[in-house]
């Protein structure tokens, strides 16, 4: 066991309080810190204390985690079934932390039978798997087809562009005028090219658009609020903003002349200034069309996102006849910058309300088409099971059809729950807290997350809904006299204090961690693997160069290759690699010489940069496993043999 300071606790212990199977747990775990090993022997402490299998919950974000989980767990409980007396008395007491009783061992060498006779296996799957599997046993009561069907991506996407297309035609139709007036609307500010962007990135959010419209009851309620959260009317236009403040009777005219005869008395600039003022006030019928060139005279930079009132109006001998011409030309520079003001209100509300029209109009086409052909999405899924196991009295009902109850929920990656997730996790939940008698056993919710990985903001996961969820269920434990546990695991088994002490000190410079943790908290990681070396290198940025234009009129014969800094930092990065490897540099954690197999190359998304590295490592004859994922059907073998089938 190795030895912490008294600030640290040991990580062996948190794991050990985080698997306790009596107390519900918020485990705040960072990366490398054993979180699925904490949710595994959460697990197989809830098995070995008589809780049966099929009244355990664990969801995860994904199928590849869900089935690591159920493998170690299943492995664990054969590894049981055949080991030592000695040996699984031993690791019994150190899971659980207490002694041994003989009905306790027996039970644990029974319960890989136990569980491989459950119906269905372990309850261990993706919150998406869940509601797919609740919405099937309960199709009519969730209002879907008896028969549904989930789609799949790519025919998502086909039917989203077909309910496009029907809008469209639609608004060209002119039998609907408020989808007409709002899709030309949003087409006066953005350019046709990104027109089928804009719809993608609406059908991409429908999930948090029709949440948003159900939280206000339909379409006309959120416009309703967005008109009164930026002071609008609803009869109001942008046109009829200026047209309003050009009016004589919204403008003072009389005292505005006497201000044009103090200009006409001044310097170039304010003789300039005046004429200017005199010739909109001169042309009532074209105030409108030149409101903003009059604003210019009040305004500095009024086409930016922040403008100002000038801070010369009227030049000090210009006052000498006119005093009072100072006020009157600072009180309309007033009336100008707020009339500009609102106009920029009225056009983000307008915009926003005709954006929220056009999605709600596309996904009712959506709808419907999925309606028509007995078909959901992985939203649908989502929306309907909370929606299902929010109906009044009807939740507990739902779960004892499903398995009997279920009595224990585990969460892992929790950071990246969404909003309508948490919805379906507090629905099954409601019954944990209502009290004594509701379950044979004390009920308990255990979550394992890292805030500071939900900044991609995955399935619409929202940083502080995984705030808000945590304040939730702390109220709801202590408020049914249970035990509530808030465990912070920050000891990593993964990574060296060389690259723990580069992260924090990143992470704790001014500004780095804004959004990813609260105000006054400082990022701080430990390592367990604290006497073993490590090395952070930081490298100069790779920029494109500058090249010489190529000579007008030559010739094309030869090849001009143009500058790809990427290219360049592959070979970079595989030359660096090959000296490592020719200079036989050591592996100080195994004290021997390093080798292909112990370098792993990290990437942020796969692009052309793979392919570039891969193909520079194999230029320098280095062992290599390749490209771990690829598109079928872009491989040229596979190419090849399309084309001759479609030949053929």
């Amino acid at each position: 066991m190795k030895k912490f300071d008294k600030l640290t606790a040991d990580p062996n212990y948190l794991q050990s309080l985080a698997a306790s199977p009596r107390t519900s747990v918020w485990v705040s775990a960072s990366a490398g810190t054993g979180k699925t090993k904490v949710l595994t022997d959460r697990v197989l402490s809830l098995l070995l204390t008589g809780i049966k299998p099929q009244r355990i919950l664990c969801l995860t974000f994904t199928r590849a985690a869900a089935a690591e989980m159920e493998f170690r767990i299943l492995d664990r409980l054969g590894q049981w079934t055949m080991a030592e007396d000695s040996v699984l008395r031993k690791e019994l007491s150190d899971l659980l932390g207490s002694s041994m009783h003989d009905d306790l061992f027996q039970r644990a060498r029974q319960l890989f039978a136990h569980v491989l006779d459950t119906p269905g296996g372990m309850n261990i799957q993706t919150i998406h798997a869940f509601c797919q599997s609740l919405l099937g046993r309960f199709p009519l009561e969730a209002g879907v087809s008896p028969h549904f069907s989930l789609m799949e991506e790519r025919d998502s996407q086909e039917m989203l562009i077909s309910a496009r297309e029907k809008l469209f035609n639609r608004a060209r139709s002119g039998a609907d005028k408020n989808l007409a007036n709002a899709l030309a609307n949003v087409t006066a500010h953005i350019h046709e090219t990104k027109f089928p962007d804009l719809l993608a990135d609406l059908a991409h959010e429908r999930g948090r658009l029709r949440r948003l419209i159900n939280s206000f009851g339909n379409i006309a309620g959120v416009i309703s609020n967005i008109e009164s959260l930026m002071s609008v009317k609803s009869t109001e236009t942008i046109e009829s903003v200026i047209e309003e403040a050009s009016k004589n009777k919204n403008l003072n005219e009389p005292k505005l002349r006497l201000a044009i005869l103090a200009l006409s008395e001044g310097n170039e600039k304010d003789i300039i200034r005046g004429q200017r003022i005199q010739a909109w006030l001169d042309e009532p019928e074209t105030r409108m069309d030149t409101f903003f060139n009059y604003a210019n005279i009040f305004l500095t930079d009024f086409n930016n996102r922040t403008f100002n009132i000038r801070n010369t109006l009227i030049t000090k001998p210009a006052l000498k006849k006119a005093p009072d011409a100072a006020n009157i030309l600072a009180d309309e520079a007033l009336r100008i910058q707020q009339t500009i003001l609102h106009w920029r209100s009225v056009g983000v509300a307008k915009s926003t309300s005709s954006l929220l029209i056009l999605g709600d109009a596309l996904l009712a086409e959506y709808q419907a088409q999925k309606e028509a052909n007995a078909l959901i999405d992985y939203d649908d899924l989502i929306l309907r099971a909370g929606e299902l196991l929010n109906r009044k009295g009807f939740a507990p009902w739902v779960l004892f059809k499903l398995d009997g109850g279920i009595d224990h929920i585990l969460v892992d990656e929790a950071q990246d729950t969404s909003p309508a997730q948490w919805g379906v996790i507090e629905a099954l939940t409601e019954e944990f807290f209502a009290g004594s008698g509701a379950h044979e056993t004390t009920p308990t919710i255990f979550v394992v997350g890292d805030v500071k990985q939900s900044i991609y903001s995955f399935q619409g996961a929202d940083p502080v809904a995984f705030g808000r969820m945590k304040s939730f269920f702390t109220k709801q434990v202590h408020n049914a006299g249970q035990t509530w546990r808030p465990i912070d695991l920050s000891v990593s088994f993964r990574s060296t204090e060389a690259i723990l002490s580069s992260v924090d000190a990143v992470f704790n410079l001014p500004g780095i961690a804004d959004g990813v943790i609260s105000d006054g908290q400082n990022i701080k990681h430990e390592t367990w693997r604290r006497d073993e070396g490590g090395l952070v290198e930081l490298w100069p940025p790779v920029v494109a160069r500058s090249s010489d234009p190529p000579t007008a009129w030559k010739p094309p014969v030869e090849r001009i290759r143009g500058d790809a800094p990427q290219t360049r930092l592959a070979r970079l990065i595989a030359g660096r690699i090959n000296r490592m490897l020719q200079d036989k540099e050591v592996l100080e954690a195994k004290a021997r010489a390093i080798e292909p197999g112990d370098i792993m190359i990290l990437v942020r998304r796969r692009t052309g940069f793979v392919e570039d590295i891969v193909r520079s490592l194999k230029e320098l004859d280095i062992r290599v496993a390749g490209v771990d994922r690829m598109v079928l059907t872009e491989q040229l073998a596979v190419m090849d043999l399309i084309a001759f089938g479609q030949f053929l």
